[in-house]
């Protein structure tokens, strides 16, 4: 018993010298990061302007032709920031396999209680602080994970560059559909006819002209609603604009159709 006693007083206090050291050595890296934090230079994505030409033009490919400047090399060659967000990584890391470890452990013994006890009042009695202490468990893990997340997400600013990369390319889409959809010659236009004329919910018709929309955009045509009888045809047309500004049903040219199925 001695002996037993002696190795979880030193298992224990292993494991408060090493939360220190990781407590210690967080603090030192989290004031370092934060002084050097504010020297990082604030990257800026390449303006492109955007004419209907060019958004015609455009391809999948061609997305990843001008990479934006926040792939600058530059911006990790920080040692402290390198070890700061090695420090994340590996603290993630533990965590998971810490939660995996007591969840494990936790099912075990909940397994071993059930097949041992048949009183079903005992049973919720004996499985309610294991379910609670999980639930306790999952929820801190949970945020703590997400903390650090959140840490290595924000390292050199690069949740700005992909907040401003994912509007550059919302931009480049919007701007291609808006092209798409108000051709200069409606007549000469490729056009893709979206006839809503069967009995279906709303939910229905909307994912039937969304499919079309894709379709659309993927073969550069122009989407037209042929029809919308419908029992919300009303409220539909005066709850959404139109597809397009400059075509309808009477400026089709019938040369190059495709009528949405």
């Amino acid at each position: 018993m001695n002996v037993l006693k002696i190795r979880l007083a030193f298992k224990r206090l292993r494991w408060l010298l090493s939360a220190f050291l990781i407590g210690w050595f967080s603090a030192k890296m989290s004031s370092q990061f934060s002084s050097i934090k504010g020297q990082v230079k604030q990257v800026e994505l390449l303006a492109v302007p955007i004419t209907q030409a060019s958004v015609l033009s455009l391809s999948p490919h061609s997305l990843t032709e001008e990479r934006p400047s926040c792939h600058n090399a530059e911006r990790n060659r920080s040692v402290n920031t390198v070890l700061y967000r090695e420090l994340l990584r590996r603290r993630s890391i533990k965590t998971v396999s810490y939660v995996r470890s007591v969840i494990v452990a936790n099912l075990k013994r909940m397994k071993g209680i059930s097949d041992s006890t048949r009183d079903v009042e005992r049973l919720s009695m004996q499985l309610k602080p294991l379910i609670s202490s999980t639930e306790k468990l999952l929820k801190q893990s949970t945020s703590y994970l997400l903390a650090n997340l959140h840490e290595i997400e924000v390292l050199d600013d690069m949740n700005i560059c992909r907040k401003e990369a994912l509007n550059r390319l919302s931009n480049l889409v919007q701007a291609r559909v808006k092209a798409l959809q108000n051709p200069s010659d409606c007549t000469r236009a490729k056009i893709l006819l979206a006839d809503v004329s069967w009995p279906c919910g709303y939910g229905c018709h909307t994912h039937y002209l969304m499919f079309c929309l894709n379709n659309a955009y993927a073969t550069g045509r122009t989407l037209i609603l042929q029809s919308l009888k419908t029992d919300c045809g009303i409220w539909w047309s005066e709850s959404y604009m139109s597809f397009s500004d400059k075509c309808s049903m009477n400026s089709v040219s019938r040369d190059d159709v495709i009528i949405g199925k």
